[in-house]
């Protein structure tokens, strides 16, 4: 609901012959309607939050692995090539 339909309700507060029970009960439970949406966004943004430092978690350990592959020596010395000759130009 829009401010200005809020006023307009509090406004017929005042109408005479206004029914003031069925109008405060309907501010009261749009309002109460709010704050459930607010609670649900509060659990939401909560869960957001979890799964955001989760995923930053996993990163830094990819990346250490990453680091771990990348500068790991996997064969200390390779095969010397064979040398070509005249000899062996054609082998």
């Amino acid at each position: 609901m829009k401010i200005e339909e809020y006023k307009e309700r509090l406004s017929g507060l005042l109408v005479d012959g206004a029914d003031v029970g069925a109008i405060t009960d309907s501010l009261l439970q749009d309002y109460s309607d709010r704050l459930k949406e607010v609670e649900e966004l509060k659990a939401k943004d909560t869960t957001i939050a979890d799964l955001t430092s989760k995923i930053a978690e996993l990163n830094a350990t990819n990346l250490k692995l990453i680091d771990r592959i990348k500068y790991s020596d996997p064969d200390p010395e390779p095969a010397p090539e064979p040398e070509v000759t005249l000899e062996n130009l054609f082998d």
